[in-house]
């Protein structure tokens, strides 16, 4: 079937759920054009339900429903997080909910959920979180298809810039809630610790948020000494060096201090 065939069977509601595996496959598919052609068409008609006329309403269009209908469609990759990614890298050129920082950090922390997270759920979001982070700050999430580097004009980077100061005023008083809720799961905090490393550090002055930045910090070095696996310890350092390298001043004698400690 090619695109067009398949976008006029969703536009007219003619995909039953049972054929949609077909679509689901060409979403880890090569070429990069083929995979985002489908993650526009999983989008419209699977995610926003654009052509749809049952759906209606404001509240069909919330990003907490748009991320529910997401997560319907992670799981079935959930077993691999690069197949995780290239669906998330597929569809996220055309889901704004997946830039609602407020919203996601909300439903991983459970306050008045329209949408109930099962443990699979609750991974795969936080897997989105920290994807969706990476690519608004201008980096890949997928291998890429050449060994070509990334090369960006001075105007991306000023965006690229503008939205790490977004993220991070957005994450920066959470932040502290997520590490800690999840501080036993390995399956999650390797992903939830590495988001800092993207983050505009320096705003934790600026902000006077200095104790949450601290705080960070020292939930970082307990995940350490908590997980023996590789990836939560690797994650771990990175973060903790990163903050020792970025920050300033006090906040930088202090991550200097739990880097010492982690080694």
């Amino acid at each position: 079937m090619t695109l067009l065939e398949i976008n006029v069977w969703c536009r007219h509601q003619l995909l039953p759920d049972d054929d949609l595996g077909p679509l689901y496959d060409l979403l880890i598919d090569e070429p990069p054009q083929i995979r985002h052609a489908i993650g526009a068409l999983v989008y419209d008609h699977l995610i926003a339900q654009k052509f749809n006329s049952s759906q209606s309403g404001e509240g069909s269009n919330s990003s907490e429903v748009h991320l529910g209908r997401m997560l319907q469609i992670l799981r079935e990759f959930s077993t691999d997080q690069i197949l995780n990614n290239y669906v998330i890298d597929d569809v996220w050129e055309y889901m704004k909910a997946m830039k609602d920082w407020k919203c996601i950090i909300s439903m991983l922390l459970d306050e008045n959920p329209l949408v109930e997270l099962t443990d699979e759920d609750g991974t795969n979001l936080v897997r989105l979180l920290s994807a969706s982070v990476k690519k608004v700050v201008g980096e890949r999430i997928v291998p890429a298809t050449d060994t070509c580097k990334l090369y960006y004009n001075k105007a991306q980077k000023e965006i690229f810039e503008h939205n790490r100061r977004d993220v991070t005023v957005a994450i920066m008083k959470n932040y502290p809630l997520l590490l800690r809720k999840f501080m036993a799961d390995k399956s999650k905090i390797p992903s939830l610790v590495e988001i800092i490393v993207h983050m505009n550090l320096e705003l934790y002055s600026l902000k006077r948020q200095e104790q949450n930045f601290k705080n960070v910090l020292q939930l970082m070095k307990d995940a350490f000494f908590k997980h023996g696996e590789k990836e939560a310890l690797r994650s771990c350092v990175k973060a903790i060096n990163f903050c020792s390298t970025e920050s300033q001043g006090e906040l930088q004698d202090f991550a200097r201090s739990k880097l010492i400690l982690s080694r």
